[in-house]
């Protein structure tokens, strides 16, 4: 059997002395997310994957509605659902198979919302932007054939760029790094063991940047578009 490892550097954690800046969290919650949802796209997941994600976190009943970042999604054509949440939703994580490829498209779509992150072909890695204080979160979601998985956690307050106070980007960096690892969890339960190892890379990812209007001075004018969805 062959063993595989998933290695992510979650990046070195946020200090007194080091307050990272709104694009910085941004910047992090790519780095450290994108190599792990890179990997549920591309690496088989386990033929018994409805029973063998068994995360630290209480598993509770899924409910109708999923709750994606600061949105609602009502998915349809769903074979089953698995739901994990934690206190506070700090993380919550849902795990979905649906009879189809298209209807777990459909609901990846549904899911599209204003944020600051990335978004690309099978996964959406953002902040929310323009949310109420109660709806913000760090979110990683991807959608792999008929199979969709949401990590997320939630934010205690708006997500403002740089109008964030100091105190708040470094929560905002801590509850990254938890959307990460938990992801990290997922992802190692979720992959056939026998498949191709998952590898580190031996450059750093590039960075790339979506910032929802209006952009701040934060967001970082050289490297944001402006997206509206």
């Amino acid at each position: 059997m062959v063993r595989y490892l998933v290695a992510v550097s979650l990046g070195c954690a946020a200090t007194a002395q080091q307050i990272p800046s709104s694009l910085e969290n941004m910047q992090k919650l790519i780095e450290s997310s994108k190599p792990l949802a890179s990997a549920l796209l591309k690496i088989k997941v386990r033929d018994d994957l409805r029973t063998a994600v068994q995360l630290s976190i209480p598993e509770t009943p899924a409910g109708e509605a999923l709750r994606i970042g600061a949105k609602r999604v009502n998915p349809e054509h769903v074979l089953w659902r698995r739901h994990f949440e934690a206190s506070e939703l700090r993380p919550w994580v849902d795990i979905v198979e649906f009879e189809t490829s298209d209807a777990a498209a459909e609901a990846f779509k549904d899911a599209r919302q204003q944020h600051s992150g990335l978004l690309g072909h099978g996964l959406f890695l953002f902040l929310t932007s323009g949310a109420a204080a109660t709806r913000n979160a760090a979110c990683a979601v991807v959608q792999r054939e008929r199979w969709l998985f949401s990590v997320c956690s939630a934010v205690p307050f708006a997500i403002d760029f740089d109008r964030n106070s100091p105190a708040e980007r470094r929560e905002i960096a801590n509850l990254i790094d938890l959307t990460s690892r938990t992801l990290e969890s997922v992802v190692r339960q979720a992959v056939d063991p026998k498949a191709q190892p998952i590898y580190r890379p031996r450059h750093p990812l590039p960075m790339m940047c979506e910032c929802s209007a209006p952009v701040s001075p934060g967001c970082g004018a050289r490297y944001a578009r402006v997206l509206f969805s």
